[in-house]
């Protein structure tokens, strides 16, 4: 028997969290596995499977749905993240029980205290490896918490020695790492808020820097210029392309009849927090590299 399937489904965990409700990319049924998969296209911020609350508050929402039809038959909960550009696919399964306990047990209070206007807020600790989850909420812009953990950068005075240690500028770093972040949503919450009549003290929307674009396309323009004379060379640019662009363009095998011709330079170093999975610069084995491609290419 085919499993069953829904897309695009609307989910409401209401049980749980009060109004609670989302919409799943996919939803699979094949007793004793229900499955929910959901497609993300980001490229900035990997997401995980494992432990997903989304993904985790969905599937809840399935099984209010579905188990009044399956009954006891779904005992597994699979939860699948598809995301091509940050990690590929990524799973993670959990029993209906465990489950149903984290949101009656973890859920459930939490979502009551915010429903009441209640409870902590709890800003990302950048650079921790975790998601960062300001990113998606809808208060990251004006959240108390969250603007004293950069505001508080202010609050070093000034002592003797007066140059900070360099313990102190990891620390700096660590919290300044989301600086900018969070003064994009600032700007973004503050234009909007203004655009929507509010007003927002010491600052204006007004129009951005203008372009210029040809009205009626290209080629009706290049055609007049063409016909009083001008060069079709002056109308143009022609940019080489780069390995990579070019690699991407013909794929792979094509692409081998250059390859030999390519030299990797290595990029400069640039400050990452220990979180990173890059190995750590070390200049000496960089120059030696450079010195043995140096070496490779005289003898060639």
């Amino acid at each position: 028997m085919p499993p069953f399937v829904a897309l695009e489904s609307r989910v409401y965990y209401s049980r749980y969290a009060p109004d609670g409700y989302g919409r799943a990319d996919c939803i699979m049924i094949y007793p004793p596995v229900l499955h929910v998969a959901d497609y993300k296209n980001g490229t900035g911020i990997p997401v995980e499977a494992e432990e997903n609350p989304q993904m985790m508050l969905y599937a809840l929402g399935a099984l209010e749905t579905y188990a009044p039809i399956y009954g006891d038959s779904i005992d597994t909960i699979q939860m699948t993240i598809i995301q091509p550009n940050a990690g590929g696919v990524k799973e993670w399964s959990i029993s209906r029980k465990d489950l149903e306990y984290w949101g009656a047990h973890t859920v459930r209070p939490a979502a009551e205290l915010a429903y009441a206007g209640k409870g902590d807020f709890a800003p990302s600790t950048p650079n921790d490896g975790s998601e960062d989850r300001c990113h998606f909420c809808r208060a990251k812009a004006t959240c108390t918490a969250r603007s004293e953990m950069y505001l508080g950068l202010e609050s070093y005075e000034a002592k003797k020695p007066a140059l900070l240690t360099d313990a102190e500028v990891g620390g700096i770093l660590e919290r300044a790492a989301g600086l900018a972040a969070w003064a994009s949503d600032l700007k973004d919450y503050a234009l909007k808020t203004i655009l929507n009549g509010g007003a927002i003290p010491g600052f204006k929307a007004v129009e951005g820097r203008s372009t210029r674009e040809w009205d009626g396309g290209t080629d009706a323009a290049f055609n007049k210029l063409k016909e009083r004379g001008v060069e079709e060379a002056l109308l143009w640019e022609r940019r080489p392309v780069t390995p990579p662009a070019l690699e991407k363009a013909l794929g792979k095998k094509p692409f081998e009849a250059v390859a030999d011709l390519v030299v990797k330079k290595s990029g400069k170093p640039t400050l990452a927090p220990e979180t990173d999975s890059r190995k750590s610069y070390n200049a000496a084995v960089i120059a030696f590299r450079g010195d043995c491609e140096s070496v490779g290419a005289a003898d060639g």
